[in-house]
């Protein structure tokens, strides 16, 4: 396998990982913890794919107190249990150590750093990245560009997410882009996001980054 790229990006949840079941599982366990029983499918999936204390505010909690009680139950319940219940995409594990050969490899999540890098040891794939960068635990600015701005030498690298968080963040450091459509981003979103590649399984995300 060859490759353009020095440097590739991916995004986690929805990318490299479904773990929707363990994110789902947290969400409803701390949503209900804080007396918030109807939760409709379609606003867990806009809760993911920023750090979960800015989504939560967003769409449920003005309140700041009840806003990190929230995302503290969900901590725990995603540490305990929501990691076991992941699982990497079928060819991701082979697509990472193909890639780990040629390239440099890193995580760019919304997710806290400490569990992106414990999900990444569950599945033994964590030693195949350069780095893996999310937010802070604390809370405090959150920016995917500007995790990616922390890697010099940007110039033949590419980001790939399945939200138009990702693609956004692409695009603000000048690098090219790659929309997957297996994840939990919609298609319409993707496609309005306007990234250089638009993926529908992992099978063409190795195509187009062996071009």
């Amino acid at each position: 396998m060859t490759t353009k790229y020095d440097k590739i990006f991916f995004d986690l949840d929805g990318t490299l990982s479904d773990s929707y079941n363990g994110i789902e599982n947290g969400i409803r366990f701390a949503l209900n913890k804080t007396g918030i029983t109807e939760i409709p499918e379609k606003d867990i999936k806009k809760l993911i794919g920023s750090p979960l204390h800015e989504s939560l505010t967003k769409y449920y909690f003005n309140d700041k107190q009840k806003t990190w009680k929230a995302v503290e139950y969900f901590r725990d319940y995603y540490d305990n249990k929501g990691i076991n219940e992941s699982q990497l995409y079928p060819g991701i594990v082979d697509l990472l150590q193909e890639l780990s050969t040629i390239s440099q490899l890193y995580v760019i999540t919304a997710k806290p750093t400490l569990f992106a890098k414990k999900l990444l040891t569950y599945h033994n794939v964590a030693s195949l990245f350069t780095d893996i960068l999310g937010c802070q635990m604390e809370g405090g600015n959150f920016s995917k560009s500007g995790l990616i701005k922390q890697v010099p030498d940007l110039q033949y690298s590419i980001m790939i997410g399945d939200k138009p968080q990702d693609i956004a963040a692409g695009k603000d450091v000048g690098i090219e882009t790659g929309g997957v459509l297996y994840g939990y981003g919609t298609e319409e979103e993707i496609i309005d996001s306007a990234p250089d590649f638009i993926i529908n399984s992992v099978s063409e995300l190795k195509r187009i980054l062996s071009c």
